[in-house]
């Protein structure tokens, strides 16, 4: 996705400007953003190349969906502009937040599951129902162990959370 971010800022006297043409794309080699620079000509001035980074850093922090951090990116700044008076870092550090939320909202995001580490420790007798009630496509691992002494199991698995239902166990 290629998009523009351009914050310009006019209220009588120094201004703000700072306008970015940036390309997101997937990364699936690497969780942290990978950002890269490909301006030709000038055209954003490399001393503030720093700042879109920055901006762009702070930005997949809190992500587009329900604040959740964005992984898997890569941004390539590929144009711009400036203003010879009124172009800044924070200029450019805001041209870049609003190109990644325009760029993320046109890429459609998906919001992963987190996973959560589970064991849990129940009477052997009830196996059978444990077993039902924590295997499914869900599970990413599963591992029992069978305690002898006091007639109880131990299960662990990684599924995510939003899945996790332990069985109610009856006396």
């Amino acid at each position: 996705v290629k998009v523009q971010g351009k914050h310009k800022k006019q209220s009588g006297g120094h201004g703000q400007y700072g306008d970015v043409w940036i390309e997101f794309e997937p990364n699936p080699e690497q969780e942290e953003l990978v950002f890269a620079e490909n301006v030709f000509g000038g055209a954003v001035p490399k001393n503030f190349f720093p700042a879109v980074e920055k901006g762009l850093q702070e930005s997949v922090k809190k992500g587009v969906l329900a604040g959740f951090p964005v992984v898997n990116l890569k941004a390539t700044l590929v144009d711009g502009s400036y203003h010879d008076v009124d172009s800044s870092e924070m200029a450019f550090k805001i041209a870049a937040n609003l190109a990644f939320k325009a760029g993320m909202t046109q890429a459609n995001p998906i919001l992963l599951e987190p996973i959560a580490r589970w064991k849990f420790t129940y009477p052997t007798i009830s196996r059978a129902t444990s077993w039902a009630t924590s295997t499914s496509a869900a599970d990413v691992s599963w591992a029992s162990t069978q305690m002898s002494r006091d007639l109880s199991s131990t299960a662990k698995f990684l599924r995510p959370r939003s899945s996790i239902m332990l069985p109610t166990l009856s006396r």
